[in-house]
């Protein structure tokens, strides 16, 4: 009974409007209500626990941005059965802090859970490779690529060179869903109608349908060309403007764009007309200007000497924390080295062990972050990819591998692009 009060439905009143494969058993309801009556609630991506007034209010202000956007038309899932031939998609809430415990951030998206099936299309989900970036900051310190007047202007011109960094909010509920191709997701718990037999109809894409992705970026392309954007002919998420001379790199919901100031404030009204911006770092050479910001966690710096890249820290510190060296105050635990790479002898590879299986999924996770980490560290692309080979059957010296990279980051040698202007 509480389960069902929590959730403002009923089992009865639910299966009375689905045909009698689709309906909901009692064991099904059970289990679910075990996991939701403990009231706790937990970040998606860590598993902390989260503080239930705070996630309260994240998910009400997310529950206000579905109804201004008009996500959907609530209609009866009878409806769903008879468009698609299957019922609504699943759909759950994602709870995260952005932030940390002194400095909260909570974020909540209620997300579809569109998953693809076997034997339909790949999902295709367009971004710009990291080389994009790079490229847009290495044509920013290069003097040739724009005017005279953008060089020589005086630090607070209108024609100064700055990069503005900017996040389009709720980006994918911009994205139309095809009235040929209609989409069905369950309500919300929270929502009244979902205990009357209701689900939604989408107008717009919601994160996790599986068209999402495309269709938003068709939906900013249009926008950029429309405007006079040209579109990239290495990677469909590069824009430049032959005119105004700004240029674009798009990864997901966040536009990195470099020109000269009068050219980009032109660009973020643009924007504005179109969708609720939230305006990151601006950098440039003014006293004024940001001189660090955030594109994708990696660190962008203005300096006098030149533009500098760097990756993300979190995952530097967070592969020396699950290892358990990180600095405990006295110093960390094991003793930094010069180099990323082992050389295993052949006596020692002949009497190599099979990692134990509770063990495996770790060492997984932290070669995965490795590679990931090495897409920004040259430093570390070959010493991650050697620890990569091991992810399929790991050995007792693959943890010796992955454990020495760990020790390579400890020694604290940043590691950083830099492109000088000239």
């Amino acid at each position: 009974k509480r389960y069902l009060e929590k959730n403002h439905r009923t089992r009865e009143g639910l299966n009375a409007v689905l045909p009698p494969t689709e309906q909901e058993p009692e064991s099904d309801f059970g289990r679910e209500w075990i996991v939701l009556s403990s009231g706790d609630f937990y970040d998606t991506t860590t598993g902390q626990m989260l503080k239930k007034q705070l996630v309260q209010e994240a998910r009400a202000t997310e529950m206000g941005w579905l109804d201004s956007k008009n996500v959907w038309t609530k209609v009866p899932i009878r409806e769903a059965y008879e468009k698609t031939g299957k019922g609504p998609i699943s759909a759950k809430w994602v709870d995260t802090n952005k932030g940390d415990d002194q400095d909260p951030n909570y974020r909540s998206r209620f997300v579809a859970r569109d998953f693809r099936r076997k034997g339909e299309d790949s999902i295709f989900a367009p971004t710009p490779p990291l080389e994009a970036l790079r490229t847009i900051l290495s044509l920013v310190a290069t003097k040739e690529c724009w005017p005279a007047e953008c060089w020589d202007a005086e630090p607070d011109s209108e024609r100064r060179l700055r990069i503005f960094m900017i996040d389009i909010s709720r980006a994918y509920f911009n994205a139309r869903v095809q009235d040929a191709d209609p989409v069905y997701v369950q309500l919300p718990p929270e929502d009244p109608d979902a205990a009357k037999g209701m689900c939604g109809r989408l107008n717009v894409h919601m994160y996790g349908t599986k068209q999402a992705a495309d269709r938003w970026h068709c939906e900013y392309a249009e926008a950029l060309e429309s405007i006079g954007f040209k579109r990239g002919v290495s990677s469909a998420c590069v824009f430049w403007h032959p005119v105004r001379r700004p240029m674009s790199s798009v990864h997901g919901h966040d536009f990195t764009t470099a020109g000269p100031h009068e050219s980009l404030e032109w660009f973020k009204k643009e924007l504005q007309k179109k969708y609720e911006l939230k305006e990151g770092a601006r950098l440039g050479p003014g006293p004024q200007d940001d001189k660090e910001g955030r594109v994708l966690n990696r660190i962008v710096r203005w300096e006098p000497e030149g533009l500098t890249y760097e990756a993300d820290p979190r995952h530097q510190e967070k592969l020396i924390q699950e290892l358990g060296l990180e600095d405990n105050g006295e110093g960390p635990s094991v003793k930094s080295v010069s180099t990323p790479c082992i050389k295993l002898s052949a006596e020692q590879l002949s009497e190599d062990k099979p990692l134990p299986e509770s063990k495996v999924t770790h060492f997984r996770g932290l070669a995965a972050r490795a590679n990931y980490l090495a897409a920004d560290r040259p430093d570390l692309q070959y010493a991650s990819k050697e620890v990569c080979r091991w992810m399929r059957n790991p050995m007792e010296s693959s943890v010796t591998a992955r454990k020495r990279i760990a020790r390579y980051l400890i020694g604290g040698l940043g590691r950083w692009y830099k492109y000088l202007w000239e």
